[in-house]
């Protein structure tokens, strides 16, 4: 997620399944390209590595969120 302050729109399910494809998404970069390489256009680059961490942690905090909606906890 680039934006924290679009964390709450739309339903949690479909956050859920946003974050997700984002974590897909950046483990095939990351293959493609190479795990600690970054994007040569970004202004403060990261390592693929380190995207695919953040990625990781949006899923988790969304996967939370999806668990005390339906009550999975």
């Amino acid at each position: 997620m680039s934006d924290k302050k679009h964390k709450d729109i739309g339903l949690v399910e479909d956050i859920l399944i946003e974050e997700c494809a984002e974590l897909i998404k950046a483990i095939c970069k990351a293959k493609r390209f190479g795990w600690r390489h970054h994007h040569p256009d970004k202004p403060s680059p990261t390592s693929n590595l380190q995207d695919i961490k953040d990625e990781i942690k949006d899923v988790e905090e969304s996967i939370a969120r999806f668990k005390i909606k339906f009550y999975i906890i």
